[in-house]
C-alpha cells in the first residue's frame, strides 16, 4: 500500500512538472526563432553623406570631407568627382547625392530651377585660370596670345564645362582665335592629355595640382578672370540635415582654411 502511494505521488509530481517544462521549451524555441529572424537586421547606423564635386574641386572637397568627419564623430562622407555636366546628368537620373559643388554658379542655378537643388547656389570659393603645359614649359608659353601659334596643339574643356566656358570667354575678350584640337569633359581629362603629350597646352584652373607631368603658367591679371565656385544641398539625398551642416562647414573659418591650401580664394 505504501509503495502504491509512493508511485501515485511520483506520477502526480511528474504530471505537474510536464506542463511547466513544455511551456519553458516553447518559450525557448520562440526566443531562438526571434533571435534567428533578427540576425540579418543589424543596425548599420546612418548612411554616408554623398558629395558630388566638379573635378577641379575634387581634391579640395576631399580634404573638406576629411576635416568634416574629424569634427563630426561617426559621420562618413563619400566624394565623387567628375565633369560638371556629367554630375548634373547623374543627379537628374536619380543618383542619391546630398551636396553638389561646382566650378561655376550657373550649373547650380540650373539644378535649382530643375528642382534638384534645395536652395540657390552659395559662392564659397574663387578660382582663376592658368595655362597647362609640359614640365619646364619647353615651348615658352607665357600668355594667351602665345596659344595662336599654328603649330601648337591646344585643347580646351568642352563649351558646356565651366572651365571651357571661362577659357572661351577670356579668349574672346582678348580677340584671340584659338582652335581647340580636343574638347575635354573635365579639367582633369585636359590636364591628362597634356601630361601624355597628346596636347601642347590648354587652359585650366590655377588651383590644378602640378607635378603629374605638367606645369602651370599663371595668366596676367589683365587677361585673367576670377571664377565663382558654388555649393548647395540637393533635394535628391537621404541626409538633408547633414548636407546643410556640410555646406555651413565649407563656409566656416575651418573650411576656408582647407580651400585656401588648395590655391582657392574665399569670400
Amino acid at each position: 500500500m505504501g509503495a502504491k502511494r509512493h508511485r501515485r505521488g511520483g506520477t502526480a509530481r511528474a504530471a505537474t512538472r510536464e506542463p511547466a517544462r513544455t511551456s519553458w521549451l516553447l518559450g525557448l524555441a520562440l526566443s531562438c526563432l526571434a533571435l534567428a529572424s533578427g540576425c540579418g537586421q543589424v543596425d548599420a547606423g546612418p548612411g554616408p553623406l554623398i558629395v558630388f564635386a566638379s573635378s577641379s574641386l575634387e581634391p579640395a572637397v576631399r580634404d573638406l570631407a576629411q576635416a568634416f568627419e574629424e569634427t563630426h564623430e561617426g559621420t562618413r562622407v563619400e566624394v565623387h568627382g567628375a565633369g560638371t555636366p556629367r554630375l548634373l546628368l547623374q543627379i537628374e537620373a536619380g543618383a542619391p547625392a546630398d551636396v553638389l559643388t561646382t566650378a561655376d554658379t550657373a550649373s547650380l542655378e540650373q539644378a535649382f530651377e530643375r528642382g534638384l537643388s534645395k536652395s540657390d547656389p552659395l559662392r564659397f570659393a574663387h578660382n582663376r585660370l592658368a595655362l597647362v603645359v609640359a614640365p619646364g614649359n619647353p615651348l615658352g608659353l607665357r600668355r594667351l596670345a602665345d596659344l595662336v601659334r599654328p603649330e601648337l596643339r591646344v585643347g580646351l574643356c568642352g563649351p558646356r564645362v565651366p572651365a571651357g566656358r571661362y577659357a572661351r570667354l577670356v579668349l574672346d575678350r582678348a580677340a584671340l582665335r584659338v582652335q581647340s584640337r580636343s574638347d575635354e569633359a573635365s579639367v582633369r581629362a585636359l590636364t591628362a592629355k597634356v601630361a601624355l603629350g597628346e596636347l601642347d597646352a590648354g587652359i585650366v584652373y590655377a588651383s590644378e595640382p602640378a607635378g603629374d607631368g605638367v606645369e602651370l603658367v599663371p595668366l596676367a591679371a589683365h587677361e585673367n578672370l576670377e571664377t565663382d565656385c558654388a555649393i548647395a544641398p540637393l533635394a535628391t539625398g537621404d541626409q538633408p540635415q547633414l548636407a546643410e551642416r556640410f555646406v555651413a562647414f565649407a563656409t566656416s573659418s575651418s573650411g576656408r582654411a582647407v580651400l585656401e591650401r588648395h590655391g582657392l580664394t574665399t569670400p
